[in-house]
């Protein structure tokens, strides 16, 4: 089973410059609690923007670029082929992004694991597709040095044709 995990603000930004454009611990705390012991998959930027490794997971990073598998992560080549053969697995598979590995995992996902931020960044250049369809199964309301945010569990149905360009109604 593939699940989302993710950290968006007002406008579905996820990144600018390379890297996260905020910096809540909370959110970080977050993600290592819900990944932890699971396998996570980042696309080859994302990856390169994480400045350490992630004990207890195992990491796949997708990438089209010549890499060598080993310690840290695992490689996969072909993303497509590797979300057809794990579409049916037991095991939840977390996919942390980027951009274009979000919009070819979502029609694969049920399970998102949100993090809703209360900003709206300035130059932000990746983006989480909009979706609409959404169940918000819990939802917490935080916040951390006046930023406010919410921890999001959603469930949507699997469609064969998902259609990534609509809004979502979070």
């Amino acid at each position: 089973m593939f699940s989302i995990i993710v950290a968006f603000d007002k406008n579905f930004c996820i990144g600018a410059n390379g890297d996260l454009p905020w910096h809540i611990k909370q959110d970080l705390r977050h993600f290592k609690e819900l990944t932890m012991g699971h396998k996570v998959v980042f696309g080859r930027k994302t990856f390169d923007s994480i400045k350490k490794e992630l004990p207890g997971r195992v990491v796949y990073v997708a990438t089209k670029t010549r890499r060598k598998a080993g310690k840290p992560y695992l490689v996969i080549r072909d993303f497509g082929k590797f979300l057809e053969e794990n579409k049916n697995s037991d095991e939840e598979i977390f996919i942390a992004g980027g951009e274009q590995i979000y919009k070819m995992a979502l029609p694969y996902v049920k399970k998102l694991y949100i993090t809703q931020i209360d900003l709206e960044v300035q130059g932000g250049d990746a983006f989480f597709p909009k979706i609409e369809n959404l169940k918000i199964i819990s939802k917490k309301d935080c916040v951390e040095n006046g930023v406010k945010f919410s921890f999001l569990e959603c469930e949507r149905e699997i469609a064969k044709n998902c259609d990534t360009g609509t809004k979502t109604k979070l």
